[in-house]
């Protein structure tokens, strides 16, 4: 038998620990098949991905925006309650208006196969 020693967090262990009581393991007996499972099988055990969120381009284009807001440059975004604003400053559109962008819409559904489009979100006097 051979002995690892590594440091964790305190609450990291106690969590795992908890977790393996309930499922009858101990941690040993749960790092031995982890260790067991990577050496049969040459990988880690379970997928490993980073969050897209922290990605370079978008950390990029984050920093991007934060820089136009500063800058007091237009993002294209809309905070909070502004979309009600800017909403208020949008006419309505017409009937004929309405009935021409849902031919159209229809159109573009028929095209690649869509036969039925449900938008519980809809008024009736939309439709």
């Amino acid at each position: 038998m051979t002995q690892i020693n590594f440091r964790i967090k305190e609450d990291i262990k106690e969590n795992a620990e908890k977790a393996l009581k309930d499922m009858g393991l101990t941690m040993s007996s749960a790092i031995t098949m982890f260790l067991v499972k990577v050496g049969r099988e040459k990988r880690i055990p379970f997928e490993i991905t980073a969050d897209p969120f922290y990605s370079e381009s978008n950390i990029r284009y984050l920093e991007k925006i934060a820089a136009d807001i500063k800058n007091g440059k237009a993002t294209g975004l809309l905070f909070d309650n502004a979309v009600d604003l800017v909403k208020l400053k949008i006419p309505e559109p017409t009937r004929a208006a309405q009935i021409e962008a849902l031919l159209s819409a229809q159109k573009n559904c028929f095209a690649v196969g869509l036969t039925t489009v449900a938008d519980a979100g809809v008024e009736k006097e939309t439709i």
